[in-house]
């Protein structure tokens, strides 16, 4: 009974992180300046003429302020006139950087994010890494991408880089060919043999 429950409260949090997303995508303009991603995903393993872009969502900051402006980065399923936001990724300590995008042929979208550490303050010098999953799926005939948790529980979050103590620290799946080799024995049934150029990020 209680893996019954367990699934049908996943499923309602995945119902509700993709109408949430989408007024997100209608209210936000307001809050944030959006700038078209230069990075995107070819979509065709989903449907012709589609991709996955990656914008950019400046964080307003008060006039004299010093450094960078930070920003939050949006990955956006496109495909005619049809925008549907899958996720955001967060400002943490650091802007986001979007380092390996792909879609795979079981239309299972991968995404490897990265924050940069360089602050003296820190006790760790490098990049946090954060593997992201998702799953294609078509409501009423509208498309919609929701996070894969089974997936993305066999990537814990993970340091690379160097502590203050001096310790390194490596974070095994930077790239898309070890996340796909990865995700080829906790799927199982997934077959995908090196990932092909076209099926990754553009920059």
């Amino acid at each position: 009974m209680g893996g019954v429950a367990n699934g049908k409260e996943g499923m309602v949090r995945n119902i509700l992180h993709i109408v949430a997303g989408i007024v997100f995508i209608m209210l936000s303009k307001s809050q944030f300046a959006a700038e078209t991603g230069d990075t995107s995903i070819d979509g065709t393993a989903i449907r012709p003429g589609c991709a996955v872009v990656f914008e950019r969502e400046f964080l307003h900051q008060s006039a004299g302020s010093l450094g960078a402006t930070p920003f939050f980065v949006l990955p956006i399923w496109t495909c005619d006139d049809q925008r549907v936001l899958i996720d955001r990724y967060d400002i943490n300590g650091a802007s986001p950087e979007v380092v390996e995008g792909v879609l795979l042929k079981n239309q299972a979208l991968v995404v490897l994010v990265r924050w940069s550490i360089s602050s003296r303050a820190a006790d760790f010098s490098g990049h946090f890494y954060r593997v992201f999953i998702y799953r294609h799926i078509a409501l009423d005939g509208a498309d919609a991408c929701i996070r894969d948790c089974y997936g993305m529980g066999a990537f814990p979050e993970g340091w690379d880089g160097t502590w203050k103590n001096g310790k390194s620290a490596v974070f095994q799946y930077k790239d898309a060919n070890s996340i796909v080799r990865k995700l080829s024995k906790v799927w199982k049934n997934l077959d995908v043999p090196e990932v092909k150029e076209k099926q990754r990020l553009n920059n």
